[in-house]
Parts: C-alpha cells; sequence; structure tokens
C-alpha cells in the first residue's frame, strides 16, 4: 500500500487553512431580513449573495480567508431563518486562502440595527440536527454547493479552442498547447471564445478550492447539494425530503454531459473530507460520488484514468435513500476514486434496487487504497427491486467493461444486518475484470437474506478473509473462492462454501452463534463473555481496534465487537466531534498474511452486476 504518511501530510494541509480561517479572517454577514444599506459587514449585512457581493468576497480571498456567517436565527433567538435559495459558491480566486460558508455561528438580534450573537445552541451536533441552522428549501433544483453547469472560461489560440479546467493566472508555463503544464489547466475543446492572453484571470467555475460548507440545513422538492474542488470540508450539514431530483448531495464528474458527448470540464479533485453530516429521505442516491463518468465511452474512460482522490466520508448517517422515487444507493461511489475511506456511517432504508455502499473499479491495474471500516448497515427496504446488498464491490457492470477491476480495498469491522446481500468482492470474468488485493476482516453480518452473508469469489486473487462472524439468514453463509483466497478463522453457523477454509473456522449451531451476542433481534451485536467467539480470531497488525473503536488487547474475537465487560447498548458508529475538523483519512496498511492460491472452484452466488443506475442527470 502507499505511503501513509504523505497522506498525512495531505490531509493536514487542508486542515491547516481550515484552521487559519477560524483564528483570523475577513468576516462577511448575510442576513434575509435586513432591510438597510448592504455592504456585507456585521453593521451592515448582505441579504443575499449577489454578484456585487461575490466581487467583493473574491477581491478579500486574494489577501486573506474568508468567513461568510448566515444568520441562523431571526432576531427573536428562536425562529429558524430559512430561504428558498441556491446558495451558490461562486468562487473565482485561484490563491490559497480558504473561503467558509458558516450558517450556525451567529445570528443577527437585531434588524433596526444589527448586533450579531453567538448561536443559543452551543452544540452544533444538536444545532445542525434540530433547525438551529440556516435553512434553505433550494430554487427547485439546487440548494447548496456549485455545478458542472456554473461554466468554465473558453480561450482561442493557434487556431484551436481551449476550456479552462482549473482557475488561475494566465503565463507561459500555462499557455495552451504550448506551456510545459498546460494540460492542468486546459482542455482541448470547444467551438469559439476570445483570444488566450497571458496574465489574464480564467475560471473554472465548476471546481473551487479551499471551500468549507457547514451548518446548514437543505430540505425542499428539489434541495439537492453538489461539490468539487480541492481541499474540500463538507460538515454539520443536514440534506432532506427531497421529492423530485437527487441525489441527495453529489460530487461532480470532471466531464460533462452524461453521454458519448461527454469532455473534460475539470481536473481531477483531491483532498475531500465529508464528515459529521446527515441525508434522509431522498429521490435518488444519498451520497452520490461522481468521478470517471459511466456515461461516456469506454476510450474517453480510460484515456483520462482514475479521477478524484483523497476522499474521506466519516462520522455521517443515511437514511431511506431513494424513498422518494428512483434509485436509492446510500453512498454510490464511481469507479476511478483512490484513497478513499468510508467509515463511522449508519446507512438504513435502502432499496429502489440501490445497496448500501458501492464501491467503484480502478480504470487501471494501480492500488486503490479503499478502507471501508466501523460502519453499520442495517434494514435495507426489501422491496423487490433488487439489489440491496450492504457493501458491494464487484466488476462486469456494462458501463465499466473497459477499466480494469479491483486492486487494494480493505472492508473491516463493519456491522451488517437485515439486508438481501452483506458483503460483496467479486469480479468477473466476461469481460475479464478480476477483484485482487481483497482484505476482508472482523465483520459481523446477521439476517441477510436471500443472497449470502460474505462473497469473495470469481476471478479474485492475493485476498483474505479472517475474523468474520456470519449467521442467521440464508445459505449459503459464505461463498468464498478457493483459488486465490486465504480464508479461515471465520464463524458460521450455516453453509459456507469455500473448500480450502483453513483449520481455524468456527462451524457454530443457531444457538451458539445468537447466543454470542446480546440480542441479535434489536441489532445489538456486543459480544457476551464466554462466547465460542471470544478470543478465536488472528490477531492482524494492520489494526487493533474493534468497531467501537476499543482496542482489541492481545487476544481478539471473531466479530466486529471485542468482548467489554460494559457492553455498549446498541451499535452506532455516530461520534461526537470537535467543531472543527481533525479526521485524517489514512490508507489501508498491507495486511500481514499473503495468500496461497489453490486450484478448486467454488459455486457463484446468486446475483448479478449491478448496471450504472437510471438517475436523472446530474448537475
Amino acid at each position: 500500500m502507499k505511503s501513509e504518511a504523505a497522506f498525512v501530510i495531505l490531509i493536514f494541509s487542508g486542515f491547516s487553512a481550515f484552521a487559519g480561517a477560524v483564528e483570523a479572517s475577513t468576516n462577511f454577514y448575510v442576513d434575509p431580513d435586513w432591510t438597510g444599506v448592504q455592504v456585507g459587514t456585521a453593521s451592515q449585512p448582505w441579504n443575499a449573495l449577489s454578484a456585487s457581493a461575490w466581487t467583493t468576497i473574491n477581491a478579500a480571498l486574494a489577501s486573506d480567508d474568508v468567513m461568510i456567517y448566515f444568520s441562523a436565527l431571526k432576531a427573536d433567538r428562536v425562529t429558524q431563518q430559512s430561504r428558498a435559495w441556491f446558495i451558490q459558491c461562486r468562487r473565482t480566486d485561484y490563491g490559497p486562502h480558504r473561503l467558509t460558508l458558516d450558517g450556525y455561528s451567529f445570528y443577527n438580534s437585531s434588524e433596526t440595527s444589527p448586533n450579531w450573537l453567538s448561536n443559543p445552541d452551543t452544540d452544533i451536533n444538536h444545532a445542525y440536527l434540530n433547525g438551529k441552522v440556516f435553512k434553505t428549501t433550494g430554487d427547485g433544483s439546487q440548494a447548496l454547493g456549485w455545478t458542472r453547469v456554473d461554466g468554465n472560461d473558453f480561450v482561442t489560440h493557434n487556431g484551436l479552442v481551449y476550456c479552462c479546467i482549473e482557475s488561475h493566472l494566465a503565463s507561459s508555463d500555462k499557455e495552451p498547447g504550448v506551456g510545459p503544464n498546460w494540460q492542468l489547466y486546459w482542455d482541448q475543446h470547444g467551438t469559439s471564445s476570445t483570444e488566450w492572453s497571458s496574465g489574464a484571470s480564467y475560471k473554472c467555475y465548476v471546481k473551487q478550492n479551499n471551500v468549507t460548507l457547514r451548518g446548514f440545513e437543505a430540505t425542499g422538492a428539489g434541495a439537492r447539494s453538489t461539490v468539487a474542488g480541492d481541499n474540500l470540508v463538507w460538515e454539520y450539514n443536514y440534506i432532506h425530503d427531497m421529492t423530485v431530483i437527487g441525489p441527495g448531495l453529489d460530487l461532480s464528474y470532471t466531464s460533462h454531459p452524461d453521454s458519448s458527448a461527454a469532455q473534460i470540464i475539470a481536473r481531477p479533485s483531491t483532498n475531500l473530507v465529508f464528515h459529521h453530516f446527515r441525508i434522509k429521505n431522498t429521490y435518488g442516491e444519498g451520497f452520490y460520488l461522481g468521478s470517471i463518468n459511466p456515461d461516456a465511452t469506454g476510450t474517453f474512460q480510460l484515456a483520462h484514468g482514475n479521477q478524484h482522490s483523497h476522499v474521506l466520508l466519516e462520522d455521517f448517517v443515511i437514511i431511506n435513500p431513494g424513498i422518494n422515487g428512483a434509485q436509492g444507493d446510500g453512498v454510490d461511489c464511481k469507479s476511478g476514486i483512490t484513497y478513499l475511506t468510508i467509515r463511522l456511517g449508519d446507512i438504513s432504508g435502502f432499496g429502489g434496487n440501490g445497496n448500501g455502499i458501492n464501491l467503484g473499479l480502478s480504470a487501471t491495474n494501480t492500488d486503490q487504497d479503499i478502507l471501508v471500516e466501523r460502519n453499520f448497515i442495517h434494514d435495507s427496504t426489501f422491496d423487490n427491486q433488487g439489489a440491496q446488498r450492504a457493501i458491494h464491490a464487484q466488476t462486469g457492470g456494462a458501463s465499466d467493461a473497459s477499466l480494469y477491476g479491483f486492486n487494494g480495498v480493505t472492508i473491516r469491522n463493519n456491522i451488517v444486518a437485515n439486508c438481501q446481500l452483506g458483503i460483496q468482492f467479486t469480479g468477473s470474468t466476461s469481460p475479464n475484470q478480476p477483484a485482487t488485493y481483497g482484505f476482508v476482516f472482523n465483520n459481523t453480518v446477521y439476517n441477510v437474506t436471500p443472497n449470502a452473508g460474505l462473497a469473495v469469489n470469481t476471478n479474485v486473487s492475493n485476498c483474505v478473509v479472517k475474523n468474520n462472524f456470519v449467521f442467521g439468514g440464508a445459505d449459503p453463509r459464505g461463498v468464498i473462492d478457493a483459488s486465490g483466497v486465504v480464508s479461515d478463522y471465520n464463524a458460521h453457523d450455516g453453509t459456507w462454501i469455500s473448500s480450502s477454509e483453513g483449520l481455524h473456522a468456527l462451524a457454530l449451531s443457531s444457538t451458539q452463534a445468537l447466543a454470542s451476542v446480546v440480542d441479535a433481534a434489536t441489532e445489538n451485536f456486543d459480544v457476551v463473555l464466554g462466547a465460542p467467539i471470544n478470543h478465536m480470531a488472528q490477531t492482524q497488525v494492520s489494526f487493533s481496534d474493534d468497531f467501537a473503536g476499543d482496542s482489541r488487547g492481545l487476544l481478539w474475537d471473531i466479530s466486529a465487537y471485542q468482548y467489554e465487560p460494559t457492553a455498549t447498548p446498541t451499535p452506532t458508529p455516530t461520534a461526537t466531534p470537535a467543531p472543527t475538523p481533525t479526521a485524517t483519512p489514512t490508507p489501508t496498511p498491507t495486511p500481514t498474511v499473503t495468500p496461497t492460491p489453490t486450484a478448486t472452484p467454488t459455486p457463484t452466488p446468486a446475483n448479478t452486476p449491478k448496471p450504472h443506475p437510471s438517475h436523472p442527470p446530474h448537475p
């Protein structure tokens, strides 16, 4: 796996800019109820972010971090402030300073003589879920962020037209088609435009870097949110109850439109942090992470390769994605994302032919460094529309047919309960797309039906499956490929298809399995004292914690949980974080076990590759 130290440096570089914005910045204020002179100051706030306001903001960003405070409440200190707005970030400055849009911290207590006071709800964790932050009901299509149709600058140079894909100040090294670095800033396509000029500022509105969006509620028929950009922080935002368009939250593709006519419109984004957020009751997917555009031609996909990288999803809740129509994936990661970490998520109520978490392929045979850990994925809808896999990594889809497959996915310390399929890491032979270097450790999977609880099979190699507890539901509990997988120290209470399973597997009765946890019926999967899975796992050196974040000690249990003398009442991965982001996505370390392939084949589970979702066009 790639260098952990390098990743830590990268992610903290983004956070250091955010910390600077908190300590010292140029501050502006927005109160929709203010009718007086509008300057953007605390005493004369803006009542909306107009074009002139953005001119002022961008001028300030040239020399300083900028904070824009939206009044969280009306002057009465009680009523939530709300507008039917698309809060559209229009950053044009390309410098390193951080722009923060904050809907939580303050409110204006007087509409005659503005007086900004701290939010009376001092806990942002509570405030953003309980009507104590600025609320936008959207403009019918968008609520917060920026979109792929926000626009780019185009230029003509040496008889060709170029699209700006990264905002910048023009110089000889960036000269379209000529400068040594021009491809970092331009893509050659388009029809007509003005002549390129050295020293001019060129903009890519669809990618905006060094932006923080925090403390907003977005709800309404079309109140979806869309973002893309380097060093992005998305935190304490609540998206819910969208009924006509989706997804709830969208990380944009780098190309547009969604067809064979796709062209690159933005450079890939890196160092993106989405944490402390909630998404509920959406039309379409809960969180759609675009990267490679699956509707582009295969030739186009391969030519541009993997796109977004270093993406962290942490401490989040997604409930009932797709309940109001369209496809209901919880977290839908499209192919081409590397250094992806998804942890501490609670995903439930997914259906509509959707899955809990979809993981995307790599365009080339390169280490993806994907880590999925400590998530609670449970209670899919069983609506007879198919899918509803809790954690889904499977090749063979028609839209991804030109891509390589999987390389480097770790799935550990997750709890899956009451879904149609549990955890799947599967390759395909037609097309020939392998699933390699998959590591599945210490997951608890309960009551999966009608498909397998755990499937690691078909064109897989260099995989390790250990310490997993799979019980209840339909048979087979597990389908493990005998060739290309080292599987051992797993516990189950049903059929386990793995002709080369190690000598330390535990075959339990249903009674023994149920008695190993506090109460599976109420989804309390804490391990009890004296369970047959106590101290029966193999210790790993690549990680040392359990689902709750507790140390496993010297003797490991087969389960996502490690037995503790005082059990946690219910499994909840949602922590109580501090307001300032400190999380660091960590690339997956390489497990110490080296798989030894064998030649015995195993059956394939009864499911088929999931096609590209039939969703409405993304912005």
